[in-house]
C-alpha cells in the first residue's frame, strides 16, 4: 500500500512537446565565472510566471503502478 510519505527514488515529469520546442531543457552560462554571475544573468533574463490552470504531471514508478493495479483488480495488460 502506498503511504502519504512514499517518495519514488527518481521523479520523472511529463513535458509536453510544445514546451520542449519553445524552451531549452538545459541552460549554459559559459561566460559566467562564479555563482553570483549566474544568478545575476537568470534574474535579468528570466521571469517566473504562474499561469492559471497549469498542471505538472509526473510518471509513476513501477511500485506505484503495481499498487494501482492491485487496487483496481485489473490484469496488468489492461491497466
Amino acid at each position: 500500500m502506498i503511504t502519504n510519505d512514499y517518495e519514488p527514488e527518481e521523479l520523472q515529469f511529463v513535458l509536453p512537446e510544445v514546451v520542449k520546442d519553445t524552451f531549452p531543457l538545459e541552460l549554459t552560462f559559459g561566460n559566467a565565472e562564479n555563482e553570483k554571475e549566474i544568478i545575476k544573468a537568470v534574474n535579468e533574463h528570466f521571469n517566473v510566471m504562474f499561469p492559471e490552470n497549469e498542471l505538472a504531471m509526473r510518471y509513476m514508478d513501477n511500485f506505484e503502478k503495481d499498487e494501482k493495479r492491485k487496487n483496481c483488480q485489473v490484469p496488468r495488460q489492461n491497466c
